[in-house]
């Protein structure tokens, strides 16, 4: 097979399990609290990284990884998976499966914002309008259509689901010279992310009761959302000839999200929704044109 061929492969597979996780997040949160969910489901994640590690023969490396590498990383976790999830999932906890996903995918634009920022780059007239449009797709999911007359159907939620897209870009603005071993990092993460959620698990002080639907939603979340995407995603691009081809699949996720959380869920899906999701991909598309023209 070719190595091209290979890469799509993964991609899609990376894909199409991420497509799923907001109908499985939605579904577990239904039945356990943010904490417990954070817990059980980064658990499982490092439970995975950790016999990828071992077959691998990847523990035999961390030795050679410098000390402040290490607790950089150790940093890093904390903000991803642990601050990232958390934020996340109260706000699928608040919102409508579909509005939590699309709000979260505002974060291309957020980066571009803090590349300005921290790594000083040039902003555009093309970076402003590929904001300004962005930002009008977020009032029309957020106020469902009424932005002359603004009024928001959930605030609070709508402010954690863009609170998402702030932590995870700058997470990769902080990842961006990172040069540890990807599953390495991951391992680390997960495991740095686990520790933390159950320090707060264990500060509850309410009965637990977690149903099978809970422990099975678990389950899936850490499989499927926190490890072993990310292993195909960073396989893909390893594989890929040119990774911004790669990469650009990465938007069927959410059209493909969509329709799961309709059929399993029986959201009903706004058509402000739509309209406001187009929005930001127009927004998203601008910014990606701009940047291969800029840097060929």
């Amino acid at each position: 097979m070719k190595v091209n061929t290979q890469s799509y492969i993964y991609a899609l597979i990376a894909v199409l399990l991420w497509s799923t996780v907001a109908t499985a997040f939605k579904i577990a949160l239904n039945e356990i609290n943010v904490i417990q969910l954070l817990t059980f489901s980064t658990g499982i994640s490092t439970l995975v990284l950790t016999i990828i590690m071992v077959l691998s023969k990847r523990f035999v490396v961390l030795k050679s990884i410098p000390k402040r590498s290490f607790f950089n990383l150790v940093g890093k976790g904390i903000i991803n998976p642990f601050a990232y999830y958390l934020i996340l999932f109260k706000a699928y906890s608040w919102l409508p499966a579909n509005e939590a996903m699309i709000l979260n995918y505002t974060w291309p634009i957020v980066l571009v914002v803090f590349t300005v920022i921290f790594l000083k780059q040039q902003f555009s007239l093309f970076d402003g309008v590929s904001i300004a449009i962005s930002f009008v797709g977020v009032l029309i999911i957020a106020t469902q259509g009424k932005i002359l007359n603004v009024e928001f159907s959930n605030l609070f939620g709508v402010l954690l689901a863009l609170g998402s897209s702030i932590v995870w870009a700058f997470y990769w603005i902080l990842n961006m010279k990172n040069s540890v071993d990807a599953i390495i990092q991951l391992w680390i993460s997960f495991g740095v992310g686990f520790l933390a959620s159950l320090f707060l698990f264990l500060l509850q002080k309410n009965t637990i009761l977690v149903s099978p639907t809970a422990i099975i939603a678990s389950i899936y979340v850490g499989f499927f959302e926190m490890s072993i995407p990310f292993i195909m995603w960073h396989l893909a691009l390893n594989k890929a000839s040119k990774a911004s081809n790669v990469s650009q699949l990465i938007f069927l996720s959410p059209f493909l999200s969509l329709m799961i959380i309709s059929v399993v869920l029986k959201e009903k899906i706004l058509i402000t929704s739509i309209i406001g999701f187009l929005f930001i991909l127009v927004g998203i598309f601008i910014q990606a044109i701009f940047k291969k023209t800029r840097n060929p």
